[in-house]
């Protein structure tokens, strides 16, 4: 092999190392590109934000404008408590955006309450550093917002925190994918938790509406109260107790103190809404009265047991800590 020939293979050697150092120099700055500066990479950052509380941070990344309203769940223990249920956050997808060449859309996927969900938020490439590594930001938005709705009580628990109400409603923005949970209990009155998911950067208002019932401790008081008022009436030694439901007529003699009234039977206290305002259902109460009679013509005792219902109604005035109850008819 002459000079020359050898010197033309080390060339030829020389260039295809060089052509293949380049494809590889090349795919490598295309990986790194894609794996550490893809858009991808910021949809993750923002979760890992969000799940650790860090919503000033997470704010930063997506550039949203936030609505009017609580800011309880943008930051700390608020955040961190509506991303809580939110499972198994990975990166499904990365699709450019058919007629935008600087755009693309990411899609997550996630667990919540047991069921599959995902979520797509739209990234725009704003530059490109060092000639080759893209540079992204989150396409502007606005943060959904959840509204909150309860009666009878000016506070309400939302994820784990009080929440004042306004004329019975609250407006807080929230980041998306996030749960938010809410529920109250007073004294007399409660709303069982219900939860609801936000499942888009861009989803339109959810609400949530409280379903305010009485507590079983209320119902419990009344109870109580109710007890006491009919042994009071069973306790008077009348035909007519006063101020009470029962009562009894005859045309025969009756000696005071052969009266007994019993309470056979105790009304259960059923507590509704109605018309704004909270009712007490009309109650019946069982009784026996026992009482020796006098006949006027014959002069004749007889002892007798009359085993009656009767039915009655008490207004109830009642707000979260307190109630009273006041008879209505008696008998």
């Amino acid at each position: 092999m002459t000079a020359q020939k050898r010197l033309a293979r080390v060339v030829t050697i020389w260039v295809a190392a060089f052509f293949l150092l380049s494809v590889a120099a090349v795919a490598g700055i295309m990986f790194v590109n894609t794996k550490f500066f893809g858009p991808q990479n910021l949809v993750t950052e923002l979760h890992q934000s969000l799940a650790a509380g860090e919503g000033g941070k997470a704010l930063g990344l997506l550039g949203a404008k936030v609505p009017a309203g609580n800011a309880l769940l943008l930051d700390g223990e608020g955040l961190r408590n509506s991303v809580e249920p939110i499972k198994d956050f990975g990166i499904v997808s990365v699709a450019k955006v058919p007629g935008e060449k600087d755009s693309a859309d990411v899609t997550a996927g996630y667990e919540v309450f047991g069921s599959k969900k995902t979520i797509t938020y739209r990234l725009h490439r704003t530059h490109t550093e060092w000639l080759f590594f893209d540079r992204w930001a989150f396409a502007p938005t606005i943060l959904p917002v959840a509204k909150v709705s309860a009666d009878t009580t000016t506070e309400v628990r939302v994820n784990g925190l009080d929440s004042p109400l306004k004329k019975g409603n609250q407006t807080l923005p929230v980041f998306a994918p996030s749960v938010v949970d809410a529920s109250f209990a007073t004294k007399n009155f409660q709303a069982r938790p219900k939860s609801i998911l936000v499942g888009a950067p861009h989803a339109k208002p959810v609400e949530i509406d409280l379903i305010t019932e009485p507590s079983e401790e209320f119902i419990s008081a009344i109870d109580t109260q109710l007890r006491s008022y009919l042994d009071g009436c069973a306790s008077q030694q009348v035909l007519m107790p006063s101020g009470c439901p029962m009562s009894y007529e005859t045309h025969a003699r009756v000696n005071a103190d052969s009266i007994k009234w019993e309470i056979t039977s105790y009304p259960k206290p059923e507590v509704n809404s109605y018309d704004g305002n909270w009712i007490l259902r009309p109650l019946e109460v069982g009784t026996r009265l026992r009482l020796t009679e006098q006949d006027l013509v014959s002069g004749e005792f007889k002892d007798r047991q009359i085993d009656a219902t009767f039915g009655f109604t008490q207004r109830l005035e009642a707000n979260t800590t307190t109630f009273s109850l006041t008879p209505v008819t008696g008998g």
